[in-house]
């Protein structure tokens, strides 16, 4: 069966902000499906053969690498990509794609393809749009970013954890958003949102306190100061605080623990360095996630000489090539 249009996008507050925007105004974009993915997504086969089974796939903050990306040409599939990671950068001599690394996929999204075919909008939805941007590019500078921030965690503070079906799990944001739009002229926060900002305000002190309490300081394979810590939510916002008050520190190891440890990694860094040098990661040059097998991130989370390979030492084919043992100078 031959469907016609779904919209992929990552699964963070960038990638549902997108999500959200197709699907408020999926009758005029004719979008059927959306799909919620974390990178990596493609491999399994299941899913690519689905986004096969569309006439036109749409990537918004999110994009494939080129192998898949071919597939689904070879397919017959009409592809677009809106996207600012430095993954994506192979695609840019593709027609469809629209990219910038100064603004955000939501942004891309709306500004190239959301705009040019709704025509007329309340001003909210361009300040939604704006506060998505704000802070998944991270405006920490920004007269917004505090707002943006809220944003963020009334996403996360509203979400349905019970469900693992997407739109169920995100059913309450999308309502509070639809009534927002329909009723609110310009972006203000609801008494709901404040007490969702609250929780997560506490929440969020709660973390940063555990990640100083049991961070450990290492030395990677180049000499590169890291740190490594294991929390369960909150984890860009503790890694900025720690990364601000710690100027010898180069980058960051967060092995989240949300569910267990399941080897769901993120990484954070300053002063230059380029978390996509690490095999492990794939992201933004500052800001990346990836994933490892579950043993080994409890085994890197446990030994202290333990640190990720870089990227020209990593084998694919071997998932243990992902850490080492740095031996340590006397």
């Amino acid at each position: 069966m031959t469907r016609n249009k779904i919209l992929v996008s990552h699964s963070d507050l960038d990638g549902i902000g997108a999500i959200f925007i197709g699907w408020y105004y999926r009758e005029k974009l004719g979008f059927d499906d959306f799909l919620s993915e974390d990178y990596g997504f493609e491999q399994d086969k299941d899913k690519m053969d689905l986004l096969k089974s569309y006439r036109t796939v749409v990537f918004a903050d999110l994009s494939i690498p080129e192998e898949y990306h071919n597939q689904l040409i070879e397919a017959g599939v009409d592809v677009s990509y809106y996207d600012h990671h430095s993954s994506a950068e192979y695609l840019q001599g593709y027609d469809k794609m629209t990219f910038d690394l100064d603004k955000c996929g939501t942004m891309l999204f709306w500004e190239f393809y959301v705009k040019p075919r709704i025509k007329r909008f309340p001003p909210i939805v361009e300040e939604f749009v704006t506060l998505v941007d704000t802070y998944d590019i991270w405006r920490q500078e920004s007269e917004l970013w505090q707002t943006a921030k809220n944003l963020n965690s009334v996403l996360y503070g509203i979400r349905d954890y019970g469900s693992k079906n997407f739109f169920e799990s995100y059913e309450p944001f999308f309502n509070l958003m639809t009534t927002k739009f329909k009723h609110f002229t310009h972006w203000k926060e609801t008494d709901l949102e404040r007490r969702l900002i609250e929780r997560a305000e506490k929440r969020e002190q709660d973390v940063y306190d555990k990640a100083r309490e049991t961070m450990s300081i290492r030395l990677d394979s180049k000499g590169k100061a890291f740190g490594v810590f294991a929390v369960p939510s909150k984890i860009s916002l503790v890694a900025s605080r720690i990364l601000l008050e710690e100027p010898e520190l180069d980058y960051l190891v967060i092995v989240n623990t949300w569910g267990g440890i399941t080897g769901r990694l993120s990484f954070r860094s300053k002063n230059g360095f380029n978390c996509n040098s690490l095999g492990a990661a794939n992201g933004h040059d500052c800001a990346a996630g990836g994933e490892i097998l579950p043993d080994l991130a409890k085994e890197f989370l446990e030994d202290p000489s333990l640190a990720f390979t870089y990227e020209e030492d990593f084998d694919p084919e071997n998932p243990r090539s992902v850490i080492e043992k740095v031996e340590l100078e006397e």
